[in-house]
């Protein structure tokens, strides 16, 4: 029709009132297609309005009458709540839509009265002043025109009154779909208050039982432990109350949570295989963590070496341990300032050394050489007395601590004794001495020893510290020894 029309404006001589028809029959058929879709619009409400009643009917019969109320089931109804306000809001916006359309379909059905009117009007007055002959000849073209626009106009207003007829159904719908809505908007935030109110109810259990855990334990921390233990093992035993605490508080929280930690165990067994790739230091130095407090082979106060760091453990967390470095570039037992922190999984990682776990005491060695000329008797006797006097005090302690390990572990220690090892070197006899001491204690003890031996040999006579000697021959000029030279051919 668009063509046609098209192609009447083109022609040289233009017929108008065929032009006005076409054009009349094509707004026909746009406001005929208008108002169906109108209509179209209203059928969709009803049967929204349906669905919606049909969704309220559900919701009310399957809602549980005694609910359990959990953290995901307080959200879950908080958000439906906001999506039923959304679409309160997309009502909202589309009544105003429907007001404008009546609005405008009100106006295009007044301008086509009046264009009616006007055809009306000409209708008659073409009858009226059209006699003799020129009735004869021109009353069936212009009248006939005139009267089929009129009915093309007939037909618009009626496609015009159908879209305002559908507008106002669906506005009328529309009304009914924002009644029913506010209705279910308030039955859900009533009915989501008391859910809430249920919840912090039963929250208060968990609460109250967490406060009670953690004052048990501010009082077990401060005022019993103080009465079992001592320094490093107060320490580690506060430390290791504190991680019961919390797991304590995770047992509460889980047997009141079950439902929605339940939810979380299936989000972290979906993404389980990723988080164990990307987090997989981060759960070695917790598993090692596990290891290390629940083995006990090594503890805060323990001095350890790992890695070519040894040092003193001052703190076992979660993650790390953390060591105040000993001995490195002092080349004594002597903290060196520095302060190491080693990943806890460590222990499964690396060789572990522990210098005082059970047994506190442990072996060194002091070597002594004395010159050819030397009384070894001598020597012997004095190096026999300062070992013996130097490790006396300790060797019933350390005694008892090698019978705690084979008690243990069933194997047997060696005897703690100072032990005296002679072996002929280069530049003299060397005496190898083997005291025990106290871990913290070695370099002291290995000080104080070499001093009295020192000391002893000064005072004695018949005894001197060997050291690498070069010894001159004489040659034939002088009385030594014939030294016959050889060439080298």
């Amino acid at each position: 029709m668009e063509a046609r029309i098209q192609a009447l404006r083109d022609q040289p001589d233009v017929d108008v009132e065929k032009l006005v028809q076409e054009e009349t029959r094509l707004e026909l058929l746009q406001e005929e297609l208008r108002a169906l879709r109108l209509q179209e619009n209203q059928v969709d409400l009803r049967v929204r309005l349906i669905q919606l009643g049909q969704r309220v009917m559900q919701m009310v019969e399957e809602m549980p009458l005694n609910p359990t109320p959990t953290t995901r089931g307080l959200f879950r109804n908080r958000r439906v709540v906001e999506e039923r306000e959304k679409q309160l809001e997309d009502v909202a916006i589309l009544r105003d839509t429907f007001e404008d359309q009546k609005t405008q379909a009100q106006s295009s059905l007044q301008l086509s009265k009046a264009q009616q009117a006007a055809i009306d009007e000409e209708v008659e007055v073409l009858e009226s002043k059209l006699s003799g002959i020129n009735r004869i000849f021109q009353r069936d073209v212009i009248l006939s025109r005139a009267k089929a626009l009129k009915r093309l106009m007939g037909k618009k207003i009626e496609a015009e009154e159908a879209q305002v007829e559908a507008v106002i159904a669906s506005q009328a719908t529309l009304a009914s779909i924002e009644e029913v809505l506010i209705r279910e908007i308030d039955f859900l935030k009533q009915a989501h208050d008391t859910y809430r109110a249920r919840y912090f109810r039963r929250i208060l259990v968990p609460i109250i039982s967490m406060t009670v855990i953690f004052l048990i334990y501010l009082v077990v921390s401060r005022l019993l432990l103080p009465l079992i233990y001592q320094r490093d093992e107060l320490f580690n035993a506060r430390r290791l109350g504190g991680y019961l605490v919390g797991l304590s508080a995770l047992v509460v929280l889980s047997l009141y949570f079950f439902d929605d930690l339940q939810a979380i165990a299936t989000v972290f067994g979906i993404a389980g295989a990723a988080l164990v790739i990307a987090l997989q230091d981060l759960l070695s130095a917790i598993a090692g963590w596990f290891v290390i407090v629940s083995s006990r082979k090594v503890k805060v106060g323990d001095r350890v070496e790992v890695d070519s760091h040894r040092g003193d453990i001052i703190d076992i967390q979660l993650m790390r341990t953390t060591l105040v470095e000993i001995n490195q570039w002092l080349g004594v037992d002597q903290p060196t300032g520095r302060i190491v922190v080693i990943p806890n999984s460590f222990i499964f990682k690396s060789q572990v050394v522990n210098y005082s776990h059970m047994h506190r005491y442990q072996w060194s060695n002091i070597d002594v050489l004395i010159t050819f000329e030397s009384s070894m008797e001598k020597a012997k006797e004095v190096l026999s007395t300062i070992l013996t006097e130097e490790c006396g005090p300790i060797l019933e302690e350390a005694q008892r601590a090698a019978g705690r390990m084979e008690l243990k572990y069933g194997v047997a220690d060696t005897v703690y004794e100072p032990k005296m090892y002679t072996t002929v070197e280069d530049s003299g006899i060397n005496f190898k001495l083997l005291y025990i001491a106290h871990y913290k204690h070695v370099s002291s003890t290995r000080s104080r020893i070499s001093e009295r031996i020192a000391t002893a040999f000064e005072q004695t006579e018949g005894i001197e510290f060997a050291y690498p000697t070069l010894r001159h021959i004489p040659t034939p000029e002088g009385d030594g020894l014939p030294v016959k030279v050889q060439s080298a051919s």
